[in-house]
């Protein structure tokens, strides 16, 4: 398979999710550019936060994709849920960390 087919196979899968992805990437640009101003740390209860937001995330992917979570089985599928669960978590932090910032 050629890389031109690659990409759009890649393209034709992520149609139905374009409004969502905008979505989500204005709802983090619009996060940033609130918290652009904030100096100092991240609670730590941001992490567990995203962390927990992360599992739930891969736990309902099944569910958002039209399938069911008892049929996920293989390796493959194991680890697309943790890179699901991982990529959330990491959404999550980037997300939260601006708008709770202590002032230092």
């Amino acid at each position: 398979m050629t890389f031109s087919g690659i990409i759009t196979i890649v393209m034709y899968s992520l149609k139905p999710y374009w409004p969502l992805l905008l979505l989500l990437a204005m709802l983090l640009l619009i996060t940033q550019w609130m918290g652009r101003n904030k100096k100092g740390s991240v609670p730590g209860y941001v992490y567990g936060l995203s962390l927990g937001i992360g599992i739930i995330a891969a736990l309902l992917a099944p569910a958002i994709t039209l399938s069911k979570l008892s049929y996920v089985q293989t390796t493959t599928d194991i680890l697309a849920l943790v890179a699901v669960a991982l990529g959330t978590s990491l959404y999550a932090i980037l997300l939260l960390s601006p708008l709770v910032k202590h002032r230092a």
